[in-house]
């Protein structure tokens, strides 16, 4: 007999692994729509870039997947492509939506989304790589040379 921390249950061993297992994949399953939720939230923000974080998501999973990055290498890429926005929540609708060029103070205010999302997503500690200075900053840094 074992006592099931996930369900509060003693119960016996296959039985228990059975349970743990079921309980791993419905937090799973609940860490994913939640960060599908934000993103959603992030996306709806900002009327240009409308499914943006999805679209990032999957082709960066991709190229990760034929970069040859395990599973759980490609998850942690998935999350941190469909996040990597999530700091706009701190930045003006007003500079955000703004239908004419940005100013050179607004450039700077939208590029501080990039620290905020890293003080936002440093708070998942299940997830230390969701923060900015990991995968979320890199990828910005190389976006950045391509401007």
């Amino acid at each position: 007999m074992q006592f099931c921390p996930q369900c509060g249950k003693v119960v016996s061993g296959s039985a228990a692994d059975v349970e743990y297992k079921e309980e791993q994949k419905k937090e799973h399953a609940l860490f994913e729509q939640t960060a599908e939720a934000l993103a959603t939230a992030i996306d709806a923000k900002d009327k240009y870039t409308h499914g943006h974080s999805a679209r990032v998501a999957m082709y960066s999973t991709q190229i990760a997947r034929e970069a040859g990055k395990s599973e759980e290498e490609c998850e942690q890429v998935y999350f941190a492509a469909l996040l990597h926005d999530v700091g706009k929540i701190g930045v003006p609708d007003s500079i955000i939506n703004k239908p004419a060029k940005l100013t050179d103070e607004e450039y700077a205010q939208i590029k501080t989304h990039t620290t905020m999302g890293d003080r936002i997503l440093r708070n998942i500690r299940e997830r230390p790589k969701l923060a900015a200075g990991d995968l979320i900053g890199a990828g910005h840094a190389m976006l950045k040379t391509l401007d």
